[in-house]
């Protein structure tokens, strides 16, 4: 959609595109600059520690075991996994089920 919306930018302009398009102005400009969410900031750094805790428990947890082994390392302090455990779980699973 980015590509869309630099391709008639000059034409249209980007916020009427993205009226239409039914998206966010800011959510296009954020998305050009280049610059990541929080969310995925957090998501790249706990899939860091998932891949780590996967290789040392020899690529045999799946996603229920591995996501006991995430809370008992305190890896998710602070994180929206902390606070939504079911959702956690399919996060988790969307991880390591390609």
């Amino acid at each position: 959609m980015s590509a869309f919306v630099d391709q008639y930018r000059g034409r249209f302009g980007v916020e009427p595109i993205c009226r239409t398009l039914g998206v966010s102005a800011s959510a296009y400009y954020e998305r050009a600059s280049g610059r990541l969410s929080a969310r995925r900031l957090e998501d790249e750094r706990l899939l860091a520690r998932i891949r780590e805790l996967h290789a040392a428990n020899y690529y045999a947890y799946g996603y229920r075991r591995m996501w006991k082994a995430l809370a008992g390392s305190g890896s998710r302090g602070g994180s929206t996994w902390a606070r939504c455990p079911a959702i956690s779980a399919r996060r988790l699973a969307r991880v390591l089920i390609p």
